[in-house]
Formats: structure tokens, C-alpha cells, sequence
């Protein structure tokens, strides 16, 4: 049985009004000629039955209706011999009908509207529909595009073969999701310029269930990729230069955000005999410098580590005279220069650090100048100790999570807002390395740690107001080990463990801001005391 679908619609003109020459009543029609009058009414019929051009989306909604009524028919027609109906029932029918018309033209609507990019082909590989969306990306009108072959005409020569292969599976029955498409952009002084569209691929059948084309619906990620392609060709010129066998090119290494070891290149490889795979990932201080690389003493350990928090804190450092022992015993000096690194959203990440060797006629002034500068000079700034307290804490949030530990605080309202003047960022280094080892050695799951803040008296010293605060941090169980308590409190020059040696640089770094600490051993819980005078006031 052949259907036929007719779709009328009304003329263009409402009102037809005539601009002809005026009428002379003498005047008759002799055959050869047509009097205005005559000639207007054959000029009526012909714009009466004119009507708008047909747009390709209306073509698209009435072949869709053509295919949904078919259907329709061909249930009627399965489901048994035709029966007389009432006529309740055909304008149930016609009713249906209108609102499956509602629906194609709803569907055309949203995909001509819609802000991905869709596109269509058909069995040929010829353009078959293209929304509003291409349009705008492509620079190709709906009626440009319509037509064109889209593997030779649209697609960019480098993207040819993916987009045979997609069709080619498409046709069979076999679509694809999230496949990157590189289209080429058309207009005036666009010729070398690309659309990248990630893209899912339909196929698209007729009645008769049959493949007759495929259906593109994809997201424009052409910024994304611009951007993507700009970082990857930056990562390529930054490992070009760090691990560069150029002269010109200085020992480097970078310090994560938790002070361990993420790039050593060669440079450095071949000035201290530690390969790049042996460094990575240890940790910088005491680790790499001060095991690795052995250390002169303590007091280049303590600057160095000074030096790395700072530039990781995000603070500008000084060239640092600095020497070490490479892999053969020999002592090496340098000039190391810390910088901050920052991550894509601007969040210091870590730091770079640069070594400069130092020339045999430097040495003696570097060396006089370092006997000048053994005494650590601490800064003076003003801070509040809520901002201390909230840094100290977000420093080990990560160990907490990961030990499934709840923190406990008690810190008086009324000194959170308190001023103090010193050296916010040793001070800071020095209590957050005392809670973070509280942490990991507190009994876990379903443990906790507890850090207390007690005022004490307001003093006058030296003509300043000086304030003593008293930090307590706390966890149940049986303490921390005798050993690292030994490395902590001992005066040797050797450690047994890296925490040790971290805790007594800590120690010592607070002694040097008028402070102490203690390590308490009660009934079913142990902390660390610290007893602290701050400057309240300049």
C-alpha cells in the first residue's frame, strides 16, 4: 500500500494590491491584450496560490511525521481485519495524529535550538541536517551546509580517517561516544583554523528499522584543547630545558608541598652522583640533604629547611650559601635560590630551588661572610594566632582523614583574635610538626588528637608586652617511641630516624623564639607541652 502525506499551507500574501496603469472604461479586450482590470484578476490567481519556500527543518518535521503516521497504519493493519469505527473513535485517532505532529515539530525545534553542536549525514556520507549550533562554530549557513560531503568538504584533513571509520561503523549499526572530531572553520581568513568537537555518533533508520544515516551530537572543546595543546607543548620546552645537557643550564631540583623531592635533573645528577630515580619522591630535608648528600652539621640543615618552608609557604627567599658532600666524600659549594611554584589555579604547589657553584676566588668571601651569619636572624611581623592556629591545622587535615582521627580544640574566643609579633612562619613550622607527629601516633580508626591553647600572664619585659601561651597537643594511647624521643632531646650529631631529626630541629628552632617543649607521658594518654612568650606589642 502507498501513503501519501498532504501538507498545505497558506498563501504569502494577505492583501494584494494592484500598481498596474489606470483603467479606461473604452477600452475592451481584444485577445491580444489584457485591459488592467483583466490582467488583474490573472495576476490574483497566481499570487494567491503563492506560498513561502520550503525550509529544510519543515522537510525534516514532515518526513518524520510521514515515517511516525506510517507506523501508525501499520499497527491498524497488523492487529487484525479493518471494523467499522465510530466516529468518537476516528477523532480520537486524528487527535493522536496532531499531537504526533506536536512532537516532530517539537523535536525539530530543540535540535535546531539547541546549544550542541548536531549534525547529520545520510547512507552517502552527504550532509543531511545541521543545527543553529554548526552553524555558529563552522562558519556554514544550514543551506551552505546542506549537501556537502562531510568526510572531503568539512573534516580536516588529519581527521579524515577517524570520520570514515565512525560512519563505516554507524552504517552497520555501531555507534561511538566521546570521539574527538577536527573540523575545518569557514569564512574570511579562516582557512588554517580548527573546531574541535567531541562527539557521540546515532544512527538514524527508517520504518523499517534499516540504517539510512548517522546523527553527530557533540560539545564544542575547542578552548579546552587550545589550551591543553598549549600546556603540553609548555611541558615539553620545560623538560627540554631542565634536563638539558647544556652548560648553560643550572643544577635544579623542586620540593612538592610537603617538602619531598619531585624533580632532580641532570645537571644536578652529575654534580652530586645521585641519579634522578634514587632522589625522587625522599624527603629533601634530612633525607636528601643530610643523608644523600651528607651535611657539614645541624646549623646547615636547620637554614636549609628554613629556606625550603619558606619558598613552599610562598614567601621570597635570599641566595643561601649552602654546602654539601656529593656521592665520592668531595664538599661541594653552592648558592641556592628557592622560588615558589604555583598550580593552574594559582596555588602555591611547591617550590623550584637552584643551585649556583661557587668559583675557588668566591669561597673565602662566602665563607667570611657565612661566620657573620651564624646566628639566625628571626623575622618580627604581626599575625593573629587564629590565622597561626588555622594554618597549623590544615597542615595535617590530610593525616587526620586518612587515620580516620577527630580532632578536638579548645582555644579560648577572646585570645583567637589576639596580635602577636615574631616569626610567624618558623612558629608555624615548629607547632605543625609537633601536631602532625601527635597525629601519627595516635591509635587509629576512631581515634583522637586534642590541641589546647592556655593564656597566661601579660609581662613586661625589655620595655615590650610579652604574652605566655601554652600549647598543648595530645593523644591517647601508649606514646611515641623511646627512640625518636632519643633524637628528639639528644644532642648527638647522628639520628636514627627522620622524624627525630625533624623534631629536633624543631626543638631547637623554637628554643630560639624564647620557647620549650616538653614530651608528657600521663595514665592513658600522652602530649606534647609548649610553653611560648610571644610579643603582644612592638
Amino acid at each position: 500500500m502507498k501513503d501519501f502525506l498532504f501538507w498545505f499551507r497558506s498563501h504569502t500574501a494577505k492583501e494584494v494590491k494592484w500598481g498596474g496603469a489606470k483603467h479606461h472604461p473604452e477600452d475592451k479586450d481584444d485577445g491580444g491584450r489584457i485591459d488592467p482590470r483583466a490582467s488583474f484578476r490573472a495576476f490574483l490567481e497566481v499570487a494567491k496560490s503563492r506560498s513561502l519556500p520550503w525550509e529544510v527543518s519543515e522537510i525534516n518535521a514532515i518526513h518524520s511525521l510521514q515515517l511516525i503516521m506510517r507506523d501508525s497504519f501499520q499497527e491498524i493493519e497488523d492487529s487484525g481485519p479493518k471494523q467499522v469505527v465510530e466516529s468518537r473513535q476516528n477523532d480520537s485517532a486524528m487527535q493522536g495524529l496532531t499531537e504526533l505532529s506536536s512532537v516532530a515539530f517539537e523535536m525539530v525545534r530543540l535540535i535546531e535550538t539547541a546549544m550542541a553542536p548536531i549534525f547529520g549525514v545520510d547512507s552517502s556520507g552527504l550532509i543531511n541536517g545541521w543545527n543553529a549550533k554548526m552553524a555558529q562554530l563552522i562558519g556554514l549557513h544550514q543551506n551552505e551546509a546542506m549537501g556537502k560531503s562531510l568526510v572531503n568538504e568539512v573534516v580536516h584533513v588529519s581527521s579524515r580517517e577517524v570520520v570514515e571509520s565512525l560512519l563505516s561503523r554507524a552504517l552497520q549499526g555501531v555507534e561511538d561516544t566521546n570521539v574527538e572530531l577536527k573540523l575545518q572553520k569557514f569564512g574570511i581568513n579562516q582557512e588554517n583554523s580548527i573546531i574541535y568537537i567531541m562527539a557521540n555518533t546515532c544512527t538514524s533508520r527508517d520504518y523499517a528499522n534499516n540504517v539510512v544515516g548517522v546523527c553527530f551530537v557533540g560539545q564544542d572543546v575547542t578552548s579546552e584543547k587550545v589550551v591543553m595543546d598549549k600546556f603540553i607543548r609548555l611541558q615539553g620546552d620545560y623538560k627540554a630545558i631542565v634536563h638539558s645537557l647544556n652548560p648553560l643550564i643550572p643544577p635544579i631540583f623542586a620540593s612538592d608541598e610537603n617538602a619531598c623531592c619531585s624533580e632532580w635533573n641532570v645537571a644536578l645528577e652529575k654534580l652530586t652522583g645521585w641519579m634522578r630515580h634514587e632522589i625522587i619522591g625522599k624527603m629533601l630535608p634530612g633525607e636528601v640533604f643530610g643523608g644523600f648528600c651528607q651535611l657539614k652539621g645541624q646549623e646547615t640543615l636547620t637554614k636549609f629547611m628554613i629556606l625550603l618552608y619558606r619558598a613552599i609557604s610562598g614567601h621570597d627567599t635570599m641566595k643561601l650559601p649552602f654546602g654539601f658532600f656529593d656521592r665520592k666524600g668531595t664538599f661541594v659549594e653552592v648558592l641556592l635560590t628557592a622560588n615558589k611554584r604555583i598550580d593552574e589555579v594559582g596555588n602555591v604547589a611547591g617550590c623550584f630551588c637552584f643551585l649556583q657553584t661557587i668559583a675557588p676566588n668566591q669561597q673565602q668571601t662566602l665563607g667570611d661572610r657565612q661566620e657573620n651569619s651564624d646566628s639566625l636572624e628571626l623575622n618580627v611581623e604581626e599575625f593573629l594566632l587564629e590565622n597561626l592556629i588555622d594554618a597549623i591545622v590544615s597542615q595535617v587535615m590530610t593525616a587526620l582523614k586518612e587515620k580516620k582521627l577527630q580532632l578536638l580544640h579548645e582555644i579560648p574566643d577572646h585570645i583567637k583574635t589576639l596580635s602577636l609579633y615574631g616569626d610567624q612562619i618558623r612558629l608555624q613550622l615548629v607547632l605543625s610538626d609537633f601536631l602532625l607527629n601527635i597525629v601519627h601516633n595516635a591509635p587509629s580508626p576512631d581515634g583522637w588528637v586534642e590541641i589546647k591553647v592556655i593564656p597566661g600572664l601579660k609581662l613586661i619585659q625589655d620595655g615590650n608586652e610579652v604574652i605566655h601561651l601554652q600549647f598543648r597537643m595530645t593523644h591517647p594511647g601508649q606514646g611515641f617511641p623511646s627512640a625518636l624521643l632519643e633524637d628528639m632531646f639528644g644532642g648527638k650529631s647522628q639520628w636514627t630516624t627522620q622524624e627525630g631529626l625533624a623534631l629536633n630541629f624543631s626543638r631547637k628552632l623554637l628554643n630560639m623564639m624564647n620557647g620549650h617543649v616538653n614530651y608528657v607521658r600521663d595514665n592513658d594518654k600522652c602530649y606534647f607541652l609548649v610553653d611560648l612568650e610571644v610579643k603582644t606589642r612592638k
